[in-house]
């Protein structure tokens, strides 16, 4: 007779049928990529941190395509773990595998199937995500006063100018009014 396993412990559709421990271990090293990619992410967001206080802002340019870079080899191992994780037999649609409790229940499930612990490299990669997160809400609140003191300064200049002229690529002048700014980061 062909039992199958509970709905717990069956892989995902799409998840090719491999060994509970072979995934679990594929899950485990993904963590740790995202553990070290995470690293160097707070590493940056501390440098770009440093750009931002220093105003040598021609630096932001290269720190911003190595954050997109990471944020993309972050994605692309979250979505690949994703397929490596049980379907749980609640689950109905793609927001369910989104969800904090959800996660923690598939890792809670492929780590009894193979006795690989997950727990510990999740937290971990949590605990670096959040940093990242309060790192990046401070720099984008430094770009935000930056900003706007910049948008002062040039309403400041309009002013000195009489009735706020600006011109066009075509020559044309252009009035604006005083609290409008000209463009938008």
């Amino acid at each position: 007779m062909n039992k199958q396993p509970p709905p717990a412990a069956r892989p995902a559709a799409n998840t090719p049928p491999q060994a509970p421990v072979l995934r679990a271990q594929q899950v485990l090293q993904s963590l740790t990529d995202d553990r070290a990619d995470l690293l160097a992410m707070n590493a940056l967001l501390d440098k770009e941190k440093s750009i931002l206080d220093s105003g040598e802002h021609k630096l932001l340019e290269a720190t911003a395509h190595e954050k997109i870079q990471l944020a993309a080899q972050l994605d692309a191992r979250h979505q690949a773990r994703a397929t490596l994780l049980p379907k749980l037999p609640n689950e109905t649609g793609a927001n369910d595998s989104e969800s904090a409790q959800t996660w923690n229940k598939k890792l809670d499930v492929l780590q009894k199937q193979s006795g690989v612990n997950l727990a510990q490299a999740w937290q971990e990669v949590e605990s670096l995500l959040k940093k990242s997160n309060e790192k990046l809400k401070t720099n984008e609140k430094i770009v935000s006063s930056l900003q706007s003191n910049a948008n002062r300064f040039i309403n400041l200049l309009r002013e000195q100018n009489g009735g706020g002229k600006t011109y066009t690529e075509s020559g044309e002048a252009q009035t604006f009014s005083n609290g409008q700014p000209l463009g938008s980061a």
